[in-house]
């Protein structure tokens, strides 16, 4: 799995899977959060990321290559996904399904 400038993973805070608004955790798409440790971006800025690759516990890799680690969920999204009936595993918080 590759890393950011092979540093480790950036870290994403208050991050949800995003599309108008929000999407469910098992549908390919982006990440929005506040990124922490990225070799472009100051710490704290809000990001859009490339599409989600993978998903192995809370390490979420882009098509871009670049890994984030997930940190807190954001509170809107995680009331999203509950009022939705969705399903949360915060050691697991992203599904990337496979088509069949």
């Amino acid at each position: 799995m590759k890393t950011n400038d092979d540093s480790g993973p950036v870290i994403l805070q208050d991050w949800s899977v995003y599309r108008d608004p929000y999407h469910p955790p098992e549908v390919p798409s982006r990440l929005k959060g506040r990124v922490f440790g990225h070799h472009r971006k100051p710490d704290g800025e809000w990001v859009m990321t490339s599409s989600i690759e993978d998903a192995t516990g809370r390490l979420v890799t882009t098509s871009s290559g670049t890994v984030y680690q997930l940190g807190c969920i954001e509170r809107g999204y995680r009331k999203w996904l509950r009022d939705n009936g969705y399903d949360y595993d915060p050691k697991r918080p992203v599904v990337v399904k496979v088509a069949s």
